[in-house]
């Protein structure tokens, strides 16, 4: 069971925000940035939709932990939903949020192509005058992998080596102990995004990639 959501940023709706938890409420309160808040409005209410339609529950009465890869204290790290197995990673840009959901520990990464941190193309491992795009995907496909370890930036973007962004994507050697255990994909997203799905364990991951345009929400 794997799938991938995407949702377009539409503003802080009032049905989203109707399902948000007093700690995600507060997180918003400490976003002053208009279009930040609609991501984290859009993005928080995505998974709660998507993850109570695959459990079903309530998206309002999901309740969720954190666990750290580094530390192994809660409170910070990789997002689970409380009381369940069920693996999943959420991604936000300014303009376009998604959530993976699968049976072993996923990670998902989406960028808009122009937003790509500055320096980007050095982190992984590209000549500074690599066109965008290519940046884009090497950054997504790296972030995603970190992310389905739980490691996220922890480990540092230039210490994961991949094969290149006009092949297929491969983690080729990191840090971390069975490189060859976390498989990535490319996601086909709107044009300007670049999106990449890492699972761990098992072959290349094949999944369902829903487009949750606003009317279907």
């Amino acid at each position: 069971m794997t799938g991938v959501w995407t949702a377009p940023v539409v503003g802080t709706e009032d049905a989203d925000l109707a399902l948000l938890d007093a700690d995600e409420l507060g997180s918003l309160d400490r976003l002053a940035d208009p279009t930040e808040r609609a991501s984290y409005v859009t993005g928080h209410a995505l998974v709660r939709r998507v993850l109570g339609e695959v459990l079903g529950l309530s998206p309002d009465a999901l309740s969720f932990a954190r666990s750290c890869a580094f530390c192994g204290a809660s409170g910070h790290g990789k997002p689970s939903v409380a009381g369940n197995r069920v693996q999943f990673s959420a991604s936000r840009s300014r303009e376009l949020v998604g959530v993976a959901v699968a049976n072993r520990p996923v990670g998902l990464d989406i960028e808009a192509v122009d937003a790509v941190p500055d320096g980007a193309a050095s982190l992984v491992g590209l000549a500074d005058r690599t066109p965008a795009a290519d940046v884009a995907r090497q950054w997504v496909r790296t972030e995603a992998a970190l992310k389905a370890t739980g490691q996220g930036l922890g480990v540092p973007p230039q210490d994961v080596h991949l094969t290149g962004p006009d092949e297929p994507p491969r983690v080729l050697s990191w840090p971390l102990p069975d490189a060859d255990s976390v498989q990535l994909a490319d996601l086909d997203l709107p044009v300007g995004f670049a999106g990449a799905l890492a699972i761990t364990g098992g072959g290349i991951p094949t999944f369902d990639l829903h487009d949750m345009k606003e009317d279907q929400r």
